[in-house]
């Protein structure tokens, strides 16, 4: 794929020319500059400035110019409104040269560039670092390259229990369904002020912690699309089992075990809950938990939060369903001219641990230092309150597995991780499937094209499934109007809905 970047040549002469800092004609050449609107979920902005402290931007801003000859900017999303943010950003024409999302969205629309040919010439320790199949997320079925991977397949949304609270009323921790709901009647009589199950519909990297904690107790194949005995690809509403998901979803509702505003949380909302330690069993994406544990223990002595050893499981078996490598990575704007530069950063971090260090945790010496570098090994100093990852561009387990600390700020998170084991082959908490149900489609890329032409209700299909789920486990629709549901997607386009995935699985399997 060579012959796709010829259009750059002109820049890529500039750029080296840039290396030896003077221009054909002798004259200094400037530092290029790039612009990246860091959406990959290690930041949220107030008000859309950086929450960082400014001093330390600024620190962070020289040392990555010093060591990669690249300027870099960096615009922090709102929490809440990342893709609001990232779309008036995009439709503006402001100099934005990378950023985060799902690439099918964007190569449909050529807005971004392939990367084959760059990350070939620039990016050999970030193609070392990724699993195939990370990569294999990231690309079209011609193998054209369209993002740098965020995930790789990965348990997000294990059930986290308070094991204290088990313990204090005689239980042992919830493994199957109908323990679990023997624990939130316990906890509902006897903690008035708790909230015995958070849930949310939508959380990060497209997960849905309600389904994706529950939905495989229910249904052979959790919350994935499946292939029914006609050899078509049909949506997992139509799975056998999955009614009865939405009726237990919707007694527990009833029953005041869901938190009440489940539909419409955010990160921020969904931490100080947890932090509280209101909630006796969260269903929400596992950093909710993990990320500000030291300060729920803090807050709240004695607390334990665990999730049920092997998993929940239900009548289908595993509860949770596994989080395929997902099509979301950083891509490069179509309108970049830098795009060399944007490679040869993501290089220099991926190409040495220490570096991404740096980068997610902030200057070395003043929130952490090293405590023996050549194992990559520290220490937190202080709560990263000045500091909140601005230029961590690298997220995703190689990376983050390949450092270690003691240090008890980090420890939950790190540890579900396997932060540090990389060494030893162990298999972290986050890692191991057997906990859990692969999607049937995990790799399967859905060409936005391909909908657009070919599901003409595909929005509206979209709006009721979400919806009306909603409603039912609410108890704003009854059950018994159920079957009326499924006829309403099928009047509007299921048909056509399962016509094209089938279509577009069977091209790739």
């Amino acid at each position: 794929m060579k012959k796709v970047f010829l259009l750059f040549t002109v820049f890529l002469v500039s750029v080296s020319a840039f290396a030896s800092g003077t221009q054909d004609t002798g004259e200094e050449l400037s530092n290029p500059k790039i612009v990246v609107y860091n959406n990959n979920g290690v930041i949220s902005g107030a008000g859309g400035e950086t929450t960082s402290s400014p001093d330390i931007i600024a620190k962070m801003r020289a040392w990555i110019l010093s060591e990669t000859g690249v300027d870099v900017e960096v615009i922090a999303p709102v929490v809440g409104q990342e893709s609001q943010k990232l779309n008036l950003l995009l439709a503006s024409g402001a100099q934005v040269d990378a950023f985060w999302g799902n690439w099918p969205d964007f190569s449909s629309r050529n807005m971004i560039l392939p990367l084959n040919d760059l990350v070939d010439d620039f990016g050999p320790s970030i193609v070392s670092s990724w699993p195939e199949e990370s990569f294999a997320a990231m690309s079209d079925p011609e193998g054209i390259l369209w993002g740098i991977p965020r995930s790789t397949p990965f348990m997000g949304n294990p059930l986290f229990l308070r094991a204290d609270w088990a313990v204090k009323y005689g239980m042992e921790v919830p493994a199957t369904i109908e323990e679990l709901e023997e624990y939130f009647a316990i906890v509902k009589k006897n903690e008035p002020d708790a909230i015995p199950l958070l849930a949310e519909m939508k959380g990060k990297h497209g997960s849905s912690g309600i389904f994706q904690t529950f939905l495989g107790a229910f249904t052979k194949y959790g919350a994935s699309n499946w292939l029914d005995s006609d050899g078509k690809i049909k949506p997992q509403e139509l799975q056998p089992g999955y009614k009865e998901f939405v009726t237990r979803m919707n007694e527990w509702y009833k029953a005041g075990y869901i938190y009440p505003e489940f539909a419409s949380l955010n990160r921020n909302i969904i931490r100080d809950m947890i932090k509280s330690g209101k909630v006796a069993a969260n269903a929400t994406w596992y950093s909710n938990v993990t990320v500000p544990y030291a300060t729920t223990e803090s807050n709240n002595p004695g607390i334990n939060m665990i999730f049920p050893e092997g998993g929940l499981s239900g009548k289908y078996g595993k509860a949770e369903t596994i989080k395929p490598a997902g099509v979301e990575g950083m891509l490069i704007s179509a309108r970049s001219e830098n795009a060399e530069s944007v490679i040869k950063v993501m290089e220099f971090f991926y190409s040495n641990p220490g570096n991404h260090q740096v980068a997610y945790m902030g200057p070395e010496n003043e929130l952490w230092k090293w405590t023996n570098k050549d194992k990559l090994q520290f220490e937190i100093l202080k709560d990263r309150t000045g500091y909140l990852g601005d230029y961590a561009f690298a997220m995703g387990l190689p990376m983050e597995r390949a450092v270690s600390t003691d240090s008890p700020q980090m420890a939950k998170h790190f540890g579900y991780l396997g932060v540090g084991t990389v060494a030893s082959g162990a298999t972290p908490d986050g890692l191991d499937y057997s906990r859990g149900k692969m999607p049937v489609d995990a790799g399967v890329v859905y060409d936005p094209k391909v909908i657009e032409n070919e599901i003409p209700g595909y929005a509206d299909l979209q709006r009721m499934r979400e919806e009306e789920v909603i409603k039912f486990i609410m108890g704003a629709r009854p059950m018994n109007e159920w079957d009326s549901f499924i006829d309403d997607l099928y009047s509007i386009g299921l048909d056509d809905w399962i016509e094209a995935h089938t279509k577009m699985y069977k091209s790739q399997k």
